[in-house]
């Protein structure tokens, strides 16, 4: 049994070896005339190619204000699409003082108040960042939803 213990180790040893001159032959190999070590040679072209790598949390904070924006949209879409104008749900007086209830009112058009409340400060958001990345120098190009 330790034969075949000791044939599988060989043959694993063997493959990864094969695997790793694999891997080492694929890789890229820098012209020998580069003065500059690989690892700078390989940074330089990545922010080349992306401009908003740098600006990442600025980004991500626009994204963060249109996605409230377009979810405070979708709130108001949902209040008109709603044929109650008006609720009211009643409790008896036992079952309010023993907690186990407590009297609802709905209204529409104050519900419909309050999202535009909310749609009118997350647009003000946008618009706070989108001030704040044109003064940091963030490229307007990054200001783009990759799910739109």
């Amino acid at each position: 049994m330790s034969a075949n213990i000791r044939l599988r180790a060989a043959l694993c040893l063997a493959l990864s070896l094969v695997n790793s001159a694999k891997a080492r032959a694929d890789e890229p190999q820098p012209p020998p005339h580069t003065n500059a070590p690989p690892a700078a040679a390989a940074l330089a072209p990545a922010r080349d190619e992306d401009p908003c790598a740098e600006h990442a949390k600025m980004v991500a904070s626009w994204l963060a204000a249109t996605r409230d924006v377009r979810a405070a949209e979708r709130a108001i879409d949902a209040i008109e699409a709603n044929p109650v104008l008006a609720s009211r749900e009643g409790c008896s007086g036992a079952a309010i003082s023993a907690g186990r209830c407590s009297d609802l009112w709905y209204s529409r058009e104050e519900e419909l108040e309050r999202a535009k409340g909310r749609l009118a400060a997350a647009e003000e958001n946008v618009t706070s960042v989108e001030e704040s990345a044109r003064v940091a120098g963030v490229p307007m190009v990054c200001l783009v939803d990759p799910s739109e």
